[in-house]
């Protein structure tokens, strides 16, 4: 059990601090809005991913 929550909460953790990265990315730079946007869409779908995987 200890195993598997403290994977559950790293990976959580991981999954936030790419999203707060993105959410940085954007405020800083216009130019690179297109590239944010597709690492927000696959950062979606991984997250999809894990919640199932998680359930």
């Amino acid at each position: 059990m200890t195993i598997n929550f403290s994977l559950l909460h790293s990976s959580l953790l991981f999954c936030y601090s790419i999203i707060f990265t993105i959410f940085i990315w954007q405020g800083k730079s216009d130019v690179n809005k297109r590239k944010t946007t597709d690492l927000k869409l696959e950062q979606g779908i991984t997250q999809r991913e894990l919640t199932e995987i998680i359930k």
